[in-house]
Order: structure tokens, then sequence, then C-alpha cells
């Protein structure tokens, strides 16, 4: 993985613009149309600065796409060598910081192309739904640009909240929340804790799940830089809405921080459509790896009713070519958590 410099950016850009000027100066078709789709009524040049970039934030996907492939250890180590000099535990994905002004050198001994990836990803005009329930409760709550504080800006840790997260790295706004022993009855009232989908966990249950031993005022002073609307929107709980998509039965086991093994029957749930009903897609897993078993069958008995309430969604990626497990999809922050806003859905999207 070696990064190509500007000068041979511009290299590479002289060279394809003369092949297709034909050696001539000056061309009556603009640069802007001849790298436009044939279909689009341009000649299909490559972009050669749009193509690095998308080859360099392909490997920020890779990276996060659970393959145990050897070069991504090294990658991961540079990752973590750039979140030390970023002082940060973040997932750089969502990482509140000037990346255009981001430098490798000698002195900061920084990955180049680790860096490269990183600002062509945060060039992207890309967004996260931080106004639904399950877009924002895999979200980490530090230093995120998507994550706001009444003022606009990104939250940030106190002193007592950096002693914490020393041993936690990342932390998603679900670690602070679990499930009330019974179902709300009432509707959400965000005065009425009776009535939440969620509640907070006590410090003593946080102590548990992280197997640390700080005290309930560290806790509480992590809890409310948690801002309002985003702690109003968890404590309402899920949509009561169908959830489509990954889903599996969740173990009973003892809550951790570790990677989740209480995860039990794999599902895909497939939307009904006009004229098909809801169906179930039972798929098993060998080491977080997926392999399709069977749809529902009558044999199934009535799954609408004894499996489907009980699915938890999951997250899963498929850019390795096989549907492989990343976690838990409330706390696990993954490709499909980042959308790309187009005015027209059937164009593809404008990268800057």
């Amino acid at each position: 993985m070696t990064e190509v410099s500007t000068q041979e950016e511009r290299e590479l850009l002289k060279l394809i613009n003369s092949y297709f000027r034909k050696g001539k100066r000056n061309n009556t078709v603009s640069a802007a149309t001849r790298v436009l789709p044939h279909s689009c009524g341009g000649l299909g040049q490559i972009n050669a600065q749009v193509q690095l970039k998308l080859l360099r934030i392909k490997w920020i996907i890779r990276s996060n796409s659970g393959e145990d492939s050897l070069w991504i250890h090294y990658w991961d180590e540079n990752v973590r060598n750039l979140k030390l000099y970023l002082n940060t535990e973040t997932d750089l994905r969502v990482f509140a910081y000037n990346w255009s002004a981001l430098r490798s050198t000698v002195s900061n001994k920084l990955f180049p192309y680790t860096v490269a990836a990183y600002k062509a990803w945060h060039s992207l005009p890309l967004t996260c739904d931080t106004t639904s329930f399950y877009g924002v409760l895999n979200q980490p709550l530090l230093d995120n640009k998507y994550i706001l504080d009444y003022n606009g800006m990104p939250v940030r840790a106190t002193q007592n909240v950096s002693d914490i997260i020393k041993h936690l790295g990342s932390v998603p706004l679900s670690l602070f929340f679990c499930e009330p022993e019974s179902n709300p009855i009432a509707p959400f009232n965000p005065t009425d804790p009776e009535s939440w989908g969620l509640i907070p966990r006590d410090h003593e249950q946080l102590n548990a799940v992280t197997k640390l031993n700080f005290s309930e005022q560290m806790w509480t002073q992590f809890f409310n830089l948690i801002p309002t609307e985003i702690l109003k929107l968890i404590c309402a709980g899920p949509p009561a809405t169908q959830y489509y998509g990954w889903a599996a039965c969740q173990l009973q086991s003892e809550p951790s921080l570790e990677a989740p093994p209480d995860i039990g029957d794999v599902y895909y749930i497939i939307p009904p459509t006009k004229n098909k009903p809801i169906r179930l897609a039972f798929f098993q897993s060998n080491d977080f790896v997926l392999s399709f078993t069977s749809l529902d069958t009558p044999e199934w008995g009535d799954w609408q009713n004894s499996i489907l309430p009980d699915l938890r969604p999951l997250s899963v990626t498929c850019v390795s070519g096989h549907p492989i497990i990343l976690g838990w999809a409330d706390s696990t922050l993954d490709h499909t958590s980042f959308l790309l806003p187009s005015s027209n859905p059937s164009a593809p999207p404008p990268i800057p």
C-alpha cells in the first residue's frame, strides 16, 4: 500500500488528458464532459483523482468487513497509531477533526496511506441518521461529528470521563442503556420512566458490563454528556414497526463488552411485497461467517409469533463476498450507518 503523491497525481492526469486530446493543447470537449459515462453523453474518461480517492476509501471499508487477513492486522496497527496521535478512542470514521490539515511526516511517523484514506473518507458528504433509534444507538458518544451538544459542537470528554475511556476504547451510546424488566404499557413520556422502552444502567451495572470499578459520580458525569434529544430518542425504545434485515436470537449470558458470544440462531427477515408475505431465511454461523440453510417452512410452525418477536437486529457485512457477523446492530458501527445524500436517488453519488 504505497500512497500516490500529489505530483504523481498531476503527472497521471496529464497523461490521461493528453491521450484524450490526442496530443493537442485544446479540445472542444471539456474535461467535465469527458469524465461522464457514455450513458450520460460523456466519453467515459477515467477521473484519476476520483478513482484514487475511491481506492483509498475502499481500504477503510475492507478493514471493517470482518475479514481476518494478515494485512488487516497491519492496517489496524497503523489506525491505532493514528488514534494515539489524535488522542482519541473514537472510531475514526466519525471522528470530528480538521482532516484536510492532517499530514504524515517523518516526525509523527503516521502511515501515509492510512492518513490519505481517512482524509478521502471525510471529504465525502456522508451523513448518519441520528434521528432514528437504530441510527443513533450504535454511534460513539465522544468526539463524534454526528453527535452534537446544545452548542452544535461534538461532545468532548471531561477529565473524569477521560479516565474511563482509557479502559474502554470507542463508547457506543448503547453502553448506557438496557431493557426494562417488563415492557412498558403506557405511551412514551419523557418524564415517566415506567413508559421508557430502554432505561439507563446504574453505575453498578456499567461496572459489571465494562469490568471496571468507577464511582457513581464518574459514571453520572459520563452519562450527563448525552444530548437531551438523543436521550429522549433512545429512552423511547425501538419503533413499533417491524424491523427487516439481519437479526438473531439473543442467548442468555452475562453482559460484556467482549466479542458477542450471545448470538444464537441467525435469520434474514425478508420484507413482504404486494404479492408475497413476509419470509424468514435461516443462516448457519461458522466462526461468524454465515451460510444460507433454508427459508421458512410449515414445519417451523407459527414462527411469526414464536420466533420473529424475539429477534434482535444484527450487523452483518457482505463486503468480502460472504456474509460476516460484526456484532449487534445497536452497538456496532457498520457501512449501513453512513448515508450519502443525493437529490436524485437514481443518480450516481456525487464525489468532490
